[in-house]
Parts: C-alpha cells; structure tokens; sequence
C-alpha cells in the first residue's frame, strides 16, 4: 500500500509539474497611448488630405480624364487587352516628377499583390488584370512615402507613372 501511495503522489507531482504556465503581458506594456505615434499619425494624416487636394486640382488641369481609387491615386487606362489575370506579370514602368521630368524608369517581371512595386502600381496591376497600358496620378503616400528612393525621388513626391504590361 505504502509503494501505491508513493507511486500515485509522483504521478501526480510528475502530472502537476509539467503544466505549462500561461504567458504572461510585460511589466511595462500597457494600454497607454503613446502621445509621439499618435501626434506623427495625425500629421501625416493632415499631409496626405493637403496633398490629395493639391492632386485633386493636377488632375483637373490634365486634358485627360483619370478616375481615383479609395487607395488614392488616380489612373487612365490606355490600352486594353481580354486577358485573365496571370500570376506573373512583365511590366515595364517610368516614374515621371509632376513636371514630366523623367526620374526612373525599369523593367522587371511580377506577381501582382506581392509588393514587388510601389504600391499604387502593385494595386494597378493587381486590380486590373486587363490593362497593357496605364498613366497613374500616385500621391506620395502610395508612391515612395516619407524616405523616397534617393537620389531620384525625394520624400514626400507624388510623382506619375507610365506602365506597360509586357506579358
């Protein structure tokens, strides 16, 4: 009986023993609001309304009509071709300043959805699987945002963009 006893009150310790703990919150995370990304995200909100106005009267001066997207870049299709999506794409693009001055221009093959491109063109090529040839109107933040690509483009540039799908 005595060895019985034993050997249940091990297994149970062994059983007891081997659970394992929850984890646990950090001592110094919390629910507090951090006052310095809450003041950068309502400035950066205030630029990207500013600059979506701005746009908005570039794009009433063009003698071209561009619709927007709830993403916030415009665009204008300009050659179409009935084909499915494909899951890769070859594309060829040049990023223009608001003043045509040619910043950059390549050619590389896709998977649109991917983030292989800013990501006005990514969205353009994911959502319109049928266009060949595309002007997009791209406010800084779906362009190259508040870094840019140096040197070509600076921080904070909305910029235009010419893309062709070659396959």
């Amino acid at each position: 009986m005595r060895v019985f006893t034993l050997a249940l009150a091990s297994a149970c310790f062994i059983a007891t023993g081997c659970v394992k703990q929850q984890p646990q919150l950090p001592a110094n995370k919390g629910n507090v609001t951090d006052q310095t990304t809450l003041a950068l995200t309502q400035a950066n909100e205030k630029l990207i309304e500013a600059e979506d106005s701005l746009l908005a009267d570039y794009v009433a001066q063009q003698t071209e009509s561009y619709q927007k997207t709830e993403n916030g870049y415009w665009y204008r299709i300009i050659e179409t071709e009935n084909k499915q999506a494909a899951e890769k794409r070859e594309v060829k693009y040049s990023i223009f300043s608001l003043e045509n001055e040619l910043l950059l221009s390549e050619e590389k093959t896709i998977i649109p959805g991917k983030k292989e491109l800013i990501a006005a063109l990514d969205h353009f090529t994911l959502t319109h699987p049928e266009a060949i040839q595309a002007s997009l109107i791209i406010p800084w933040h779906q362009a190259y945002g508040v870094s840019g690509q140096s040197p070509e483009i600076n921080a904070y540039q909305s910029v235009k963009a010419e893309i062709f799908i070659l396959k």
